[in-house]
């Protein structure tokens, strides 16, 4: 198998890795917290979960999986981009490392419900509900902490597409713009959570750009045409 043989199989292996995290991180927001969580009621949180406290669960250990696939993926990003520009490659992996590592420590804000609902703790239901709300907000702005991560690693993955001559140029810039959408949205959330419109059209170009790459890694992999390193 010659090197851009080689190069393709990477490439559908990052895909999948890719659709993991679409899929997983999917189920854990919509499915999960999605349906058991109702920010206009505490007791009515509280409720939902304690009756749902396996599917509460499987979203936390979704949420694992999903950020594992993202270490894989951008190791493999890494192996195949690298030789396109190296610093590009190294600021996408550093990004990626931080923003798993902030979401994994987030993540104890999600399995707080579990510890209040086993607690031995003498809590009213009333504050038991209210300290679970107040947990499952904070797991939310972290995960919007996150977001910073998750958007910037788009910049230099956005700049070696359009350099390596093997992905369509308009997928780079995508990426590089659905960035900056990224941090609109925490700039957003943090500083005028009252106008959320702002986010949609950054958020959008995001949303088309991921999943534009992710199913052209899936289905096409690359381009037959070799490439040479621009950066050492």
């Amino acid at each position: 198998m010659d090197t851009i043989e080689l190069t393709k199989k990477n490439a559908r292996i990052a895909g999948l890795y890719y659709l993991g995290i679409i899929v997983f991180g999917m189920y854990s927001e919509f499915f999960v917290r999605g349906s058991l969580i109702d920010h206009s009621s505490a007791q009515n949180t509280l409720m939902l979960i304690e009756n749902n406290l396996m599917q509460w669960r499987s979203g936390l250990v979704s949420d694992m999986v999903c950020q594992v696939f993202f270490l894989f993926l951008g190791l493999h990003l890494y192996r195949m981009l690298k030789r396109t520009n190296q610093s590009a490659a190294r600021m996408m992996l550093l990004c990626i490392v931080l923003g798993v590592g902030v979401t994994f420590v987030n993540l104890l804000h999600h399995f707080a419900p579990v510890i209040l609902l086993g607690s031995e703790m003498d809590l009213d239901s009333t504050t038991q509900a209210s300290l679970m709300l107040f947990f499952i907000k904070l797991h939310g702005h972290g995960y919007t902490i996150a977001g910073v991560f998750f958007g910037l690693w788009l910049y230099p993955l956005g700049v070696m597409v359009r350099e390596s001559g093997v992905f369509p140029p308009v997928l780079g810039w995508l990426l590089m713009i659905g960035c900056f959408g990224y941090l609109i949205d925490t700039v957003v959330v943090f500083q005028i959570p009252s106008e959320p419109w702002i986010t949609y059209p950054g958020l959008l170009v995001a949303l088309v750009a991921e999943f534009g790459f992710c199913f052209y890694l899936l289905i096409i992999g690359i381009k037959s045409k070799r490439h040479e390193p621009t950066d050492t």
